[in-house]
């Protein structure tokens, strides 16, 4: 797991900014917070997992460092708007990265 108060100091740090700075700000302007971004990131990769059809819901859940199928099944839904289970059959949902 990512520990999110380590990143932020860190970042900070390379920015010159304390992490409650970069945190205020960062959320601000892309109106969501880091953990938020973070997790979209990793749906939308898991999302592209599925939809190249080499992986299934497990591969993908581990592959973008989920351990419980469970908690990523909830936020892949929260994210994309569908169930893993679901989303190969419902590829116009979230289009491929380029």
């Amino acid at each position: 797991a990512i520990d999110l108060g380590r990143l932020g100091d860190r970042a900070g740090r390379e920015v010159g900014v304390s992490q409650f700075y970069l945190s205020r700000i960062f959320s601000q302007e892309m109106r969501m917070t880091i953990p938020q971004f973070l997790r979209r990131i990793r749906m939308e990769r898991a999302a592209e997992l599925l939809h190249d059809g080499r992986h299934n819901v497990t591969e993908a859940a581990f592959a973008v460092g989920y351990s419980s199928l469970g908690h990523f099944s909830k936020s892949f839904c929260e994210v994309i708007g569908c169930c893993p289970t679901l989303f190969p059959h419902a590829r116009n949902l979230v289009p491929p990265r380029r």
